[in-house]
């Protein structure tokens, strides 16, 4: 579930509460509170639909080409996560999640690498860590 949990569970509740009042509301000939009612519904659903499509917190396993500073390097399987220093336009760094098959990389993967090289030519990417 990881972190879609914030979002979904509340939308479920605000999209339960809404449906069950309006259809309390309406069956009382109360059209102001059923509107109010549904409105929360229609909320609970955008957080439910927006907490299962925005995949915050996934590894991102598409980079562009560049040198990059690598925080860490974690091989499991075919597997290589690596968390890379990413310069935003305040010259702050920020650590970001990437995932990518081992079959990306030339060489071999050092446990202690301080420097990802990501070349381009069309299509293809190699990544190189040192």
């Amino acid at each position: 579930m990881g972190v879609i949990v914030p979002l979904v569970i509340p939308g479920v509740i605000l999209l339960l509460l809404g449906l069950v009042f309006a259809i309390l509301a309406f069956s009382n000939e109360e059209p102001g509170i059923g509107i109010c009612t549904l409105t929360i519904a229609v909320v609970g659903l955008v957080m439910i639909l927006a907490g299962m499509s925005e995949g915050v917190g996934s590894p991102k396993t598409s980079i562009s080409a560049g040198e990059y500073s690598v925080a860490f390097v974690n091989q499991s399987g075919n597997n290589i996560a690596l968390g890379l220093v990413i310069q935003d336009a305040d010259k702050q760094g920020h650590l970001v999640y990437y995932m990518f098959n081992r079959a990306a990389f030339e060489g071999v993967i050092p446990e202690k690498a301080t420097r990802l090289t990501v070349v381009e030519s069309g299509d293809f990417k190699k990544l190189v860590l040192k």
